[in-house]
């Protein structure tokens, strides 16, 4: 972290524990003596070099500098829960503060919410807190500004706020924006940042604060954000959708986030939505009603003035019916899923582009209505020859695998397409859906395992290897248990390694199988996959991790720590210690991986290892001293504060911890007896070793 990021955390940590000290204690009181000083020259030093300071907020975490901090860090996440419970999405400062402004400041944020004292964030502008260096903004509201004399000159509309604001976070831009990009800017910017939670946040905060704008206004106004929010959910890809919507809150706010969609976007982009809440949220929406959906929307932008009123009426209104029954585990049961199934088939047997009529249906259609109504002749048969012999079947394939059992016309065509031959052709073709190869795979049965592994074990592209993986791994076990076995005789370490990964995946009973061979192979990534797979199972997993721990690799070792449960076996327990958390050079994170696999032992030699890595010798006075608060160190305070509350030894440390002058060393030990009383005190809490 550089020397700025870490000031400006530093600054954090003194804010927080600010604003910690004003909730616990009554003004005058000496325990505020000091922090409000200190915290003043502070945000002076920051805001002379940066000009003005905004402190985005996210639950558990907080984002500044375009950092987002730890969410596991103690003092800044409690920081970020009482500024997320007062609604607020951001904190902002400028040049000019003063002890008098932070010393308020720290008394308004100290406050609890409660039900005669709301949060900041729901209070009227009128009402809301204000000094002159300082400025609290609700969730969702723009607080990165257009400079002035920027372009526009006026004041800005609500919805351009807001839109200006999405802009402004999504792009991450470090100098505000002087104008409203367009939605296909904002969109590739979403789909190609890291996947930060602080970052999602900040975007479903805007498209909530959006589409609630949108929906209290009348259609003929925000036509501009309308379009451009419109458009930007048509432009984001399904997973990237799915994970905003995910954030955006429990079943019953994603169902809200839907309403209000529909009342406001394209229909499109709702349908687009829908869809994303659904698979999110685990609901149920029929294939039928979904093909009705699609075409409906499809009407409402396509069809002519009548056709698109009529079709945004229909459209809409569905939606409405689907979210009033989205508790419902099928939103479209009985005698409704008939009716839609039946709205559905109805399509016309002729497709035209104009109103004048047109040609004949193609040949992907013509099968699909013959399937459907199981009816097999010389029309149909030519049509799948068409199919089978072109480019369209993988379409083919997801058609019959979509029919209803004992289909005659499925049955007849699996007979075109269920060939090695057309296997290894689609699973070799990057254009392809994996889903239509894995679907080819089943219809065919064990023989395509042979055809799959083969090409794992020879194609020369990366890209053909891992389809054939992927549709493997959705195979029975039965299939290829034996298969992968027998090829683990090749001596190419990638064919050793493919083989010992899909045994792994696929659960494959390995009774009988020598595993030691490749677990101490000369190639790394083949040791790594062996030993993953011992480490998998009961009766060999405390030798795999006895191995595991010896590795260099940390990802082996972070995988046999995190295999660690309850009290370990003791050459386990030493190995724990001996090779990874004493050990100076495993980095700070695979050490405190280490403390977290003993936190569950009984053993003193686990209290005794945790206790060397926390005391740094004694005073001479006699007093333990602490060593520096490293993040392995954070960790083995908070195990020693619970799990070894009542040895002596480890009482000690925890005291001296408690009366350290350390901020950060104080708050982990708090915090971890907190969660510990609060959990013995649970109802049904259970005991705790130790």
């Amino acid at each position: 972290m550089s020397r700025t990021a870490g000031e400006l955390v530093d600054l954090l940590i003194g804010l927080s524990i600010g604003v910690h000290r004003f909730a616990m204690y009554p003004p005058g009181h000496p325990s505020l003596d000091g922090i409000v000083g200190d915290l003043t020259r502070h945000l002076a030093e920051v805001l002379s070099e940066r000009g003005t300071l905004a402190v985005g907020v996210a639950y558990q975490q907080l984002v500044v500098g375009g950092i987002a901090t730890d969410p596991r860090h103690p003092v800044i996440s409690d920081l970020a829960r009482r500024l997320h419970d007062h609604q607020l999405g951001a904190v902002s400062f400028e040049p000019g503060i003063t002890e008098e402004v932070v010393a308020s400041l720290l008394s308004v944020l100290g406050r609890e919410p409660g039900p005669d004292d709301p949060p900041l964030g729901v209070l009227p502008a009128d009402d809301m807190p204000a000094w002159p260096s300082a400025r609290l903004h609700p969730v969702g509201y723009d607080h990165l500004r257009i400079k002035e004399g920027g372009s526009g000159g006026g004041p800005m509309d609500r919805g351009d706020q807001l839109w200006l604001g999405l802009a402004q976070v999504s792009i991450a831009s470090d100098q505000p924006l002087t104008e409203l990009p367009d939605a296909s800017i904002v969109a590739e910017s979403i789909r190609g940042h890291e996947r930060e939670p602080a970052y999602d946040q900040a975007v479903v905060g805007y498209l909530l604060q959006l589409t609630e704008e949108l929906k209290a206004r009348p259609a003929e106004e925000f036509d501009g954000v309308r379009g451009r929010v419109s458009k930007l959910i048509r432009e984001l890809d399904e997973p990237t959708l799915s994970r905003l919507v995910d954030l955006g809150g429990d079943v019953e706010r994603r169902r809200r986030f839907v309403i209000d969609a529909n009342r406001t976007l394209a229909a499109e982009s709702v349908l687009k939505v829908m869809r994303s809440a659904a698979s999110t949220s685990q609901q149920t929406i029929s294939h039928s009603m979904t093909r009705l959906l699609t075409k409906l929307a499809a009407h409402t932008r396509s069809g002519n003035g009548r056709v698109r009123e009529e079709a945004d009426s229909a459209f809409r209104g569905q939606i409405e019916e689907l979210m009033a029954n989205w508790s419902l585990d099928d939103p479209n049961p009985g005698a409704y899923t008939v009716s839609l199934d039946a709205m559905a088939r109805a399509a016309p047997m002729f497709e035209s582009d104009d109103d004048s009529g047109g040609s004949l249906a193609g040949a992907e259609r013509l099968v699909e209505m013959a399937i459907e109504i199981d009816a097999w002749g010389p029309i149909v048969r030519r049509a799948l020859e068409e199919l089978a012999e072109g480019d369209t079947t993988v379409r083919l394939v997801q058609l019959l695998e979509a029919a209803p059992p004992q289909n005659g016309v499925a049955e007849r065509a699996w007979a075109h397409v269920a060939t090695l031959d057309e296997l290894n052709r689609l699973a070799e073709n990057p254009g392809v859906d994996t889903d239509a190869v894995a679907a080819l795979a089943r219809r065919l049965g064990e023989p395509a395992v042979e055809a799959l592994i083969e090409i794992l074990c020879e194609a020369d592209e990366r890209t053909h290897r891992r389809r054939a993986f992927d549709v493997l791994k959705g195979l029975p076990v039965a299939w290829i248990a034996d298969r992968a076995t027998r090829r683990l005789d090749d001596p190419r370490w990638f064919v050793q390694r493919n083989m010992l990964l899909l045994l792994l995946q696929v659960g494959a009973p390995i009774e009988g199988l020598r595993l030691t061979p490749y677990a101490t192979h000369e190639d790394p990534r083949v040791r790594r996959e062996a030993l993953a797979l011992m480490i998998s199972r009961p009766d060999r997993r405390d030798a795999g991790i006895l191995m595991a721990l010896a590795e260099d690799d940390e990802r082996v070792v972070r995988l046999a720590l995190n295999a660690i449960r309850g009290d370990v076996p003791e050459p386990v327990l030493r190995a724990v210690v001996d090779e990874v958390l004493l050990d100076p050079a495993r980095s700070d994170e695979l050490r405190t991986a280490a403390v977290k696999a003993l936190a569950e032992s009984i053993s003193f030699e686990a209290a005794d290892a945790l206790i060397r890595i926390v005391a740094d010798g004694r005073t001479i006075l006699g007093r333990i001293r602490l060593a520096a608060p490293t993040p392995p160190v954070l960790e083995a305070l908070r195990v020693l504060a619970t799990v070894w509350r009542d040895d002596g030894e480890a009482q000690e440390v925890v005291e001296a911890a408690l009366a350290s002058r350390d901020p950060v060393v104080r708050a982990a030990v708090e915090g971890a007896l907190r969660e510990d009383v609060a959990a013995r005190e649970a109802p049904d809490a259970g005991g705790r070793a130790g």
